[in-house]
């Protein structure tokens, strides 16, 4: 499969170099099969998982877009690009200021099929990200209150620090 941010071929999609803590990285737009973490309840597809749980597939798991970032020699790692927020990080340098969720726990990347190639998406949706943030917060608030609630405490401490004001 060919990188997203590949330089040999101009028209191809991004024209912004993508970077990762600004160093410049290739990009695959793959699928990532994720199970539920269950030592870390609040971890993010967790919500993905019971999402489409309820939804009736009749599996255990979530399919999330994502995307697989090669970064200089090292091995490759995978984020999200769900409403756009992997590829929206990555257009503006990679820096711990723009968000992003990276995988853990139990998670594969899906080979593609024959004739199936993912297309990433490339802008950012804020009003669904809002949507999705909101109903996942909810549903942790709810299902894990006592872990919510220290992670809440944790985040405006975080906020309120005087390093996280500089980004």
């Amino acid at each position: 499969m060919k990188h997203i941010n590949n330089k040999d071929n101009p028209e191809f999609f991004p024209k912004t170099i993508l970077r990762w803590q600004g160093e410049e990285v290739y990009v695959e737009c793959v699928w990532i099969k994720v199970w539920e973490y269950k030592e870390k309840p609040l971890w993010w597809f967790n919500f993905e998982v019971e999402q489409q749980r309820a939804k009736n597939l009749g599996h255990d798991y979530a399919v999330i877009e994502g995307l697989k970032v090669f970064c200089g020699d090292s091995e490759p790692f995978f984020i999200s690009n769900q409403f756009g927020v992997g590829m929206r990080k990555l257009r503006k340098g990679g820096w711990p200021a723009q968000s992003h969720a990276s995988f853990g726990g139990k998670f594969e990347e899906i080979p593609p099929k024959k004739g199936f190639l993912a297309h990433p998406t490339k802008s950012f949706c804020l009003k669904d990200y809002e949507a999705q943030e909101t109903a996942r917060r909810d549903w942790q608030k709810k299902n894990f209150p006592e872990e919510f609630e220290k992670s809440e405490r944790l985040r405006k401490m975080i906020i309120k620090s005087p390093v996280y004001s500089r980004f």
